[in-house]
Order: structure tokens, then C-alpha cells, then sequence
């Protein structure tokens, strides 16, 4: 057994210790009330809003890192002025207040948003928060410790409520210490991971770039409208559950598997799985997969966290998804069908809920689809669209490795492990 070194072990000349550990000695720590101002959002009356003017960011029009650009709502421009104190600025950040437990980062309470010049001048909404650093800390280096693991730990301790909806008090919230070091050391570390961000900035939107273009050989290929040379015969039209068996019963759980749930799925990747076994697995673990299975989610299905599995071992998929089970000539070329936009919109339409919609598996089963009666052109349009999403695969995992490089950096600078010279 290896001895555990001593605290004092770690000691290094020119570091003092503190309750976040050791930090330089002329770095401070500081609780995030101490160094920042706040502005909770004004509550605005639906009766008030106006299909253009003045935006008003309201919590469900952000997502884990950002402001979406579509289904804005608006006040009138010439009563704007009365909202003046709820302005953003650009570099804000907006902080939630209500929302999902972490790890749901896309709807997570106290998750953190940087205000872009793009929303610069719109007003903030009820249920979040504006933050502004009040001198002692720079506010482009504010948001990154609210990216780190200590900040989601934090957020974890001071939630309250059911598992829907959960809330935090901006007194809980601002007990988040934050170890600060001078001004201009702090400039000096943002400019660095400002560097970095631009990086995988730049990554992200070769991504866009390559999902529009898949997005639009989709839309020609698997609709017909773009055919392969010498494929000229007309497409036959079958119902879903004519081509695929939709939840195929009488399989077993495995004693021991890997759970995916709905959240472990994102842009057609497998993100993360479970480590459970028959005893401890939850009700919605139903779905036994086998290889070319492909999974359809079936709640709130304009998320699209689709998926084709191909994997080898015990997996089990939550009931949240529709399990298609497919031939494996057919399985890619399903799974991309799911995702036309003439597909998802036939879904939607049968839809049943508001706050989580869903479509019944045997609903989903009686849609009509179009497809070719070639076995070689299904191939066809199938490994055209798999090479492009190798592509994106690629384009992904670097962004990726950027990420966690950057990540690693910022938890070296943020500590004053590493150290910048200004």
C-alpha cells in the first residue's frame, strides 16, 4: 500500500494555504457576493408581448451554454425604456434559478450563460439572474469557475424541490468561493482561455457547416429527389411497422448491462451509459438491444437524440426510446429516415402531452414512408450519409479533445497551479 503523503507535503514556496487549498499568496478568496452584483429578472406579462420590438430572454429560450436564436419573444420598442434596469449588457452572464437537477445541463438550475453582442440590449425574464463583477474580478474571467466540477458540486448541495422543477436562493448561490488573483494576472488567463475558446469556436462551426450539408443530402436522398445513376424505379409506400418490429417483447434483462437512458445520447452519439444489473435497474429499463436496433425517442422527439446501436455486449435502453428492430440491410438507412424533417413532422402531429409530448409506439408504427424498392440503393444512400457522419465524427472528437484540453488548462490556471507571467 502506497503511504499517503502529509498535507504539508504539498506545501510550495510562494502559496498559503486556504479552504479551496493551497493558492498563491497574493491571491484572495473571496465568496461570489462579495466580488459581484446582481439584477433579478423582471416578471413581464404575456399580455405585453409583441411578435417583434424589444427581445425578452426568458429561461426556455437558453440552452446549456447559450441564447437560442428561434421563437423570441418581444416587448414594444417604445416601452422598452421602462425596462431599462433589465438590459443586458454583452458579457453578462445569466444565471437560472429554477430548472432541472444537475447533470441536465440543457435545463439545469443555476447553470451560467455569457450575454453575446448578438442579445446585447435585450431584457431579462423572471427566474434568472444577471451577474456582474463589481471591480474585484474581472468579468471575462468570471464564467470560467462556474465550469468547473467544484461549481455543479455546489449547485448539487443548495437545490431545492421535486425532481422536475428544483430552485436555488441567490444566498445559497453566492457562498460559491472563487480564489482571485491580482487584475492583471487575471486579464492575463483570461486572454488564454479565451484563446482556447476561440479554437473550439471555430471547430463548432465546421460542425454547423457539415451538418447543413448532411442535412441537406437527407433531405434529396431520402426523399427521392436526388437518385443514384441507374436507379430509376418508383419508391414503394409502407407503413413504419411493415418495414421494422417496434419493441419486440420477450426478451430478458441481463443480470448485469449498461443502461442507456435519455440522456445519454446526444447528436446520434453515446455519450454515456449506466452500470446496473437486474436488481437494481430502474422500471424504465426495458428495452434489450440488439446489434442494427435502432432507438427512436419518443419523448419530446424534435430533440432528435436518436440512435443506431452497434455495439457488442449487454445494453438496455430506457422506454423512453422506441426500439425498431431492423434487418441489418435496412438499419442505417432507417435510422437516418427518422430524422427528415417530412418524418419528424408526421411525428409531432400525433403527439400527445404539452410539457412532454410523446408519440405512442403504436402511433409511431402507422406512419407512412416512402422508400426504394432496391436493396442496392438503400446501401447507397446509407454509406453516402455514414462516410458524412465519420466526417462529423471526426470534426467532433477533436472539438472534443480541445475541450478537455482547455478544461485541464483552466483547472491548472484557476488554482494557481500554473502560473501566467503578466
Amino acid at each position: 500500500m502506497k503511504a499517503v503523503k502529509s498535507d504539508t507535503a504539498f506545501q510550495k514556496e510562494g502559496y498559503k494555504k486556504t479552504k479551496l487549498g493551497w493558492i498563491p499568496e497574493n491571491w484572495e478568496v473571496k465568496a461570489l457576493g462579495d466580488c459581484t452584483s446582481y439584477i433579478k429578472g423582471f416578471a413581464f406579462k404575456s399580455k405585453d408581448y409583441k411578435s417583434e420590438g424589444v427581445r425578452v430572454i426568458r429561461i426556455s429560450d437558453t440552452n446549456a451554454n447559450s441564447i437560442k436564436k428561434i421563437n423570441g419573444i418581444y416587448i414594444s420598442i417604445e416601452n422598452a425604456h421602462l425596462y431599462s434596469k433589465w438590459k443586458l449588457k454583452k458579457n453578462d452572464l445569466i444565471f437560472t434559478t429554477v430548472g432541472s437537477r444537475p447533470p441536465l445541463y440543457e435545463s439545469m438550475v443555476g447553470k451560467v450563460i455569457k450575454v453575446t453582442q448578438e442579445n446585447e440590449n435585450s431584457l431579462l425574464n423572471q427566474n434568472a439572474v444577471i451577474i456582474r463583477g463589481n471591480g474585484m474580478i474581472s468579468q471575462k474571467l468570471l464564467l470560467y469557475f462556474f465550469k468547473q466540477k467544484r461549481y455543479l458540486n455546489h449547485i448539487e448541495a443548495i437545490v431545492r424541490g421535486n425532481a422536475n422543477q428544483v430552485s436555488i436562493t441567490l444566498k445559497e448561490l453566492f457562498k460559491f468561493t472563487l480564489p482571485i488573483p491580482p487584475l492583471p494576472e487575471q486579464q492575463k488567463i483570461a486572454s488564454i482561455l479565451n484563446t482556447w475558446d476561440k479554437a473550439i469556436d471555430a471547430q463548432e462551426q465546421l460542425i454547423a457547416q457539415k451538418q447543413e450539408l448532411k442535412k441537406g443530402l437527407m433531405q434529396q436522398l431520402l426523399t427521392g429527389k436526388k437518385r443514384f445513376d441507374g436507379f430509376s424505379e418508383d419508391w414503394e409506400e409502407v407503413r413504419l411497422n411493415e418495414l421494422v418490429k417496434i419493441n419486440p417483447k420477450g426478451e430478458d434483462l441481463p443480470k448485469e448491462f449498461n443502461y442507456i437512458s435519455l440522456e445519454s445520447v446526444k447528436n446520434g452519439l453515446l455519450k454515456s451509459t449506466l452500470a446496473l444489473n437486474k436488481t437494481n435497474a430502474p422500471s424504465r429499463a426495458q428495452r434489450v438491444l440488439q446489434r442494427d436496433d435502432v432507438l427512436f425517442q419518443t419523448v419530446r422527439p424534435y430533440q432528435m437524440n436518436n440512435y443506431y446501436f452497434d455495439l457488442a455486449g449487454n445494453y438496455v435502453a430506457s422506454t423512453g426510446y422506441a426500439q425498431l428492430r431492423c434487418s441489418s440491410e435496412i438499419a442505417k438507412f432507417v435510422y437516418y429516415l427518422i430524422h427528415t424533417e417530412q418524418f419528424v413532422n408526421k411525428v409531432l402531429s400525433r403527439c400527445t402531452g404539452s410539457n412532454y409530448p410523446a408519440i405512442n409506439p403504436s402511433s409511431l408504427g402507422k406512419i407512412k414512408i416512402r422508400i426504394p424498392m432496391s436493396k442496392s440503393e438503400k446501401l447507397m444512400i446509407s454509406d453516402l450519409l455514414t462516410d458524412v457522419d465519420e466526417e462529423l465524427n471526426n470534426l467532433l472528437k477533436k472539438t472534443n479533445q480541445y475541450i478537455e484540453q482547455k478544461q485541464g488548462l483552466m483547472q491548472q490556471l484557476l488554482t494557481g497551479q500554473k502560473r501566467v507571467r503578466v
